[in-house]
């Protein structure tokens, strides 16, 4: 799911475009536009692997219910739900990265409303990454409350996830030498890799005796 990420944090100069994901598209605007449909393409996969992880999280939060965990799931459930509308909105964006690029190829600078809206972009990716860490820290506590992880992962994923939050959330305010570590956690899959390990550990539980 997305953030801090990509387009919006890696916009960080009117001729620097870094895009997170999928690894970073060409920096120069003409070689771009020249593989608009590959970029089309990356950010397409890109969404349809945010969605697919955020019907993920709806079945596990519908498994703890069952299992009688509603507390923390829930408070998860509704920071994944904001995250993925924000994540669509912010992956969705590629088409006003190409205007933008066609009118620098044209006029040999970036448009006038492209600073305030590379800036908007920016907070959304911010926001949603942020709000995707606090959805692992809830359903990390979830998986723990039930017994389906144990205290040391769940803690260790839960405090990971926690510490992500600010360093993530702060991105904008770094100076450029100290941005690293929250950029890096703010790549749309970094967040994601956590949701994966959990998987594989209930995977590994299937068929074990309920006890």
């Amino acid at each position: 799911m997305a953030l801090a990420c990509g387009f919006a944090v890696g916009c960080t100069r009117d001729n620097d475009f870094v895009f997170a994901g999928l690894g970073p598209p060409p920096r120069e605007p003409e070689r771009y536009l020249a593989t608009a449909v590959d970029q089309e393409i990356r950010y397409t996969l890109l969404l349809f692997a945010g969605l697919f992880a955020a019907g993920g999280f709806a079945v596990l939060r519908e498994c703890l219910r069952q299992a009688g965990e509603r507390i923390y799931s829930a408070l998860g459930f509704a920071a994944i739900i904001i995250s993925t509308a924000l994540f669509v909105l912010y992956i969705t964006n590629d088409t006003i990265v190409i205007e933008a690029l066609r009118q620098r190829v044209g006029s040999g600078k970036m448009p006038e409303w492209w600073p305030p809206l590379r800036n908007h972009f920016t907070i959304v990716g911010v926001v949603e990454v942020a709000l995707t860490y606090l959805a692992i820290a809830a359903f990390a506590a979830a998986l723990r409350s039930v017994g389906w992880l144990g205290r040391i992962a769940s803690w260790v994923l839960e405090g990971l996830s926690l510490i992500a939050v600010p360093l993530v959330a702060l991105l904008p305010l770094y100076p450029s030498k100290l941005a690293l570590p929250g950029f890096v956690l703010g790549i749309p899959a970094v967040p994601l890799v956590m949701p994966y390990l959990i998987g594989v550990n209930l995977l590994r539980r299937v068929g074990d005796p309920v006890t």
